[in-house]
């Protein structure tokens, strides 16, 4: 650990990236809900528009995925680089002392990312109905079996 530890330019670069491309996947949300909502007004004004939900769901896809790559940032920063756990970062993150508890506080979001993802893409599909619609809520399942025995084993 005490290895690792040396690298700590390499973390804060990290840490400052993730933060960044998780602003970037916040600003398309942002695009992608008001698309969703002039869609809407339209919808509301008489006009045909099937892609208010579809805009609005695909905004949180972009949401959630900002918010784990800040999620990242954060936990990379906790680990390596901060000696202090009050130094100013958020208070769930107090939580987060190693890799591991990082990386489940990660595959829980993954999970919810891949939940919001299946019900946007069977909307965006709900013409094709098909056993391809199987294949997300199969790995939604394995990633849960997986993230109860990862928690399990970590006790």
């Amino acid at each position: 650990m005490k290895r690792l530890l040396r690298y700590r330019l390499l973390y804060v670069i990290i840490s400052i990236f993730c933060a960044l491309n998780a602003v970037v996947f916040v600003l398309v949300g942002v695009v992608k809900a008001v698309h969703g909502y002039v869609s809407l007004v339209r919808l509301l004004a008489g006009e045909e528009s099937e892609t208010v939900g579809l805009f609005l769901l695909q905004s949180l896809d972009s949401f959630l995925v900002g918010l784990v790559l800040l999620i990242f940032a954060f936990g990379i920063y906790r680990i390596f680089v901060s000696h202090s756990p009050q130094e100013g970062l958020p208070p769930w993150l107090h939580e987060v002392n190693n890799l591991r508890d990082l990386k489940l506080m990660l595959w829980e979001a993954i999970m919810v990312i891949l939940l919001v993802f299946s019900v946007s893409y069977i909307h965006s599909h709900k013409h094709e109905v098909g056993w391809k619609f199987l294949v997300i809520p199969g790995i939604i399942l394995l990633a849960a079996i997986s993230y109860y025995l990862m928690k399990k084993a970590a006790k």
